[in-house]
C-alpha cells in the first residue's frame, strides 16, 4: 500500500496553491495577456512598432488595442503610444498650474502634459485587477499624485503617492471608512474618515518624507474650518438646489446666471480669473435631431458665445487649462482641446489605434484611429500626437503599409531594414490553456533567439 508521507503532502500543496494563484499574480504588477500583431521596424532598424490586443484568460476584446513601439537592443524601453485599453477617462484631476491633467482609465494612471500634448506610458499600474484608483490629486507644487486606491474584494484602501516620472512611494494602509484626502502641504496629506455619531472627525495626517501616519480626532467644525482653509481658498462653483452659485472664500455665494439664449446647461467649469463659466448645452437642428456643443458666458449670464460646432456626441467634462486660454474637454473616450475662440479644436489623445507605419525619421508613427479613415502620427519620446494632413505623407503611409502587409502575408516574418535580423510573432498557450504570443526577433542565420516583447507585456 502506498503511503503519502509529509513530503509529498507539501509538494501537493505547492501544486494546488500555483494552479490557483498564478492566474491573478500573472496579471498583477505585469498586467493582463495579450496578443499581438501588425508588425513594423523603424527605417533606422532600430525599433520595432506594433499592435497589442489587451486578452483576458485568452479571449481578446475587440476594442481594446494598444500601438506600442520597443527599443530591440534595449526591450525595457517600451513606449505606449495610445493609452492602454479603452482609454475611459473615469477620474480627471487638472494640475494647479493648468498645463497638465491626470486621468484614469479602467487599469492606471496616466499624465498627458498639455502644452505639448504629449502623453507616453502610464506612470502608475493598479497592482491587481481588483484594485480601483477612487481619487487622485496633484500636490501643491504640482510634482507629485496621490491616488486612493480600494480593493472591491476586501475593501481595503491604500495609498500611493507617485512622481511625474512614475516613481513611486510605499504604500500606506488606510482605514476602510477613509472617505476622502486632500493635500495639506507639499509633504502632507489629511484624510477624512466617516464622522462619528457624536459629530466628531477622525483625521489622518500622512507625511509623505518619512513614512508614518498620525490620526487624531477632532470636531465637525474644526474640520469644516480645515476643509475651507485648503480647498474653498479659490473661487469654486457648487450646484445647490438646482441653481449655480459662485463661492468665495470671502463673502456670500453669489448667483450664476443661464444665459437667455439657451434652455440648459451642465458640466460648468468657472474661467481662472473667476469672471466666465464654459459649459455644454445643446441646441435643436431643422430636422428635428440635437445637437451638443460647448459655449462660455460671462457670470452674469451676458456675453453668450457658442466655442464649437455641434456634435451627435455629448462633450464632456471641460476645462479651462493653459492659463485660461484654451478648453480641455472629452468626446468619445478621447481628449480635444480647443481655444476659447473655437479656433483649432484637435484630439490629443486616442482610444484605439491600428496599422502602425513608422515615419521616415524613425521617431513618429503613424496609424489609423479605429473606426475612421482618420490618420494621427505620435512622437515615441514626446507622446505628442497631432494628424496628419499632408497628403504627400498620407500616400507614403499607404504605400508602406501594403509593403507590409504583402511581406507580412508573404513569409509570416519581417526582415529587418539591414536584412541581418527578422521579426516574427511567436504563439503561446500555459498549462491553464491560456493563449498568448510573444515578438521575437531571430538574427538572419536563425542563430540566436531574443524575445523582445514577452506574452505578459507590462502595460
Amino acid at each position: 500500500m502506498y503511503r503519502i508521507n509529509l513530503k509529498h503532502c507539501l509538494i501537493l500543496f505547492i501544486l494546488i496553491v500555483g494552479v490557483v494563484l498564478t492566474p491573478s499574480i500573472s496579471r498583477s504588477w505585469v498586467g493582463m495577456a495579450v496578443l499581438f500583431d501588425q508588425l513594423a521596424w523603424s527605417p533606422d532598424g532600430k525599433k520595432l512598432c506594433f499592435r497589442a490586443s489587451l486578452t483576458d484568460s485568452g479571449i481578446e476584446y475587440a476594442d481594446r488595442h494598444n500601438i506600442m513601439a520597443v527599443e530591440v537592443s534595449n526591450p525595457k524601453d517600451i513606449y505606449h503610444l495610445t493609452p492602454v485599453a479603452k482609454c475611459y477617462p473615469i477620474k480627471i484631476a487638472l494640475s494647479n498650474n493648468l498645463d497638465k491633467v491626470a486621468f484614469v482609465d479602467e487599469f492606471g494612471l496616466w499624465v498627458m502634459n498639455l502644452a505639448t500634448g504629449g502623453i507616453k506610458k502610464p506612470l502608475f499600474m493598479c497592482p491587481t485587477q481588483r484594485d480601483s484608483i477612487q481619487k487622485i490629486a496633484w500636490s501643491l507644487d504640482d510634482k507629485r499624485i496621490a491616488c486612493l486606491i480600494e480593493d472591491y474584494g476586501t475593501l481595503e484602501k491604500n495609498l500611493f503617492i507617485v512622481d511625474e516620472v512614475g516613481k513611486r512611494g510605499k504604500r500606506k494602509k488606510l482605514e476602510r471608512d477613509v472617505i476622502d484626502f486632500m493635500w495639506a502641504t507639499n509633504e502632507t496629506l489629511i484624510c477624512s474618515v466617516v464622522a462619528k455619531r457624536d459629530e466628531r472627525y477622525n483625521i489622518i495626517e500622512i507625511s509623505c518624507k518619512e513614512i508614518n501616519i498620525d490620526k487624531r480626532t477632532i470636531s465637525k467644525q474644526e474640520y469644516e474650518l480645515m476643509h475651507n482653509n485648503l480647498v474653498a481658498s479659490k473661487t469654486s462653483l457648487i450646484e445647490k438646489d438646482g441653481e449655480v452659485l459662485l463661492v468665495t472664500p470671502i463673502g456670500k455665494p453669489q448667483k450664476i446666471s443661464k444665459p437667455k439664449d439657451i434652455s440648459w446647461w451642465k458640466n460648468l467649469c468657472l474661467s481662472p480669473d473667476g469672471s466666465r463659466v464654459v459649459f455644454v448645452t445643446s441646441s435643436r437642428k431643422s430636422d428635428g435631431s440635437t445637437e451638443y456643443y460647448l459655449a462660455m458666458a460671462n457670470i452674469d449670464g451676458s456675453g453668450f458665445k457658442q466655442i464649437t460646432e455641434g456634435f451627435t456626441n455629448y462633450p464632456y467634462s471641460p476645462l479651462w487649462v493653459l492659463g485660461g486660454n484654451k478648453i480641455l474637454y472629452i468626446m468619445e473616450n478621447s481628449f480635444y482641446m480647443v481655444n476659447q475662440d473655437g479656433t483649432s479644436n484637435h484630439r490629443l489623445t486616442v482610444s484605439n489605434g491600428s496599422e502602425p507605419v513608422w515615419a521616415p525619421n524613425s521617431e513618429e508613427v503613424i496609424f489609423k484611429i479605429d473606426g475612421t479613415e482618420e490618420l494621427c502620427k505620435v512622437n515615441i519620446y514626446t507622446g505628442k500626437m497631432t494628424p496628419v494632413v499632408l497628403d504627400s505623407l498620407k500616400e507614403y503611409y499607404y504605400s508602406k503599409l501594403e509593403d507590409q502587409k504583402r511581406e507580412h502575408k508573404q513569409q509570416g516574418e519581417l526582415l529587418s531594414p539591414d536584412k541581418k535580423s527578422i521579426a516574427y510573432i511567436e504563439g503561446l498557450t500555459d498549462f491553464r490553456g491560456y493563449y498568448s504570443t510573444q515578438i521575437c526577433v531571430d538574427n538572419i542565420e536563425r542563430a540566436k533567439k531574443r524575445v523582445v516583447v514577452g506574452s505578459w507585456a507590462n502595460f
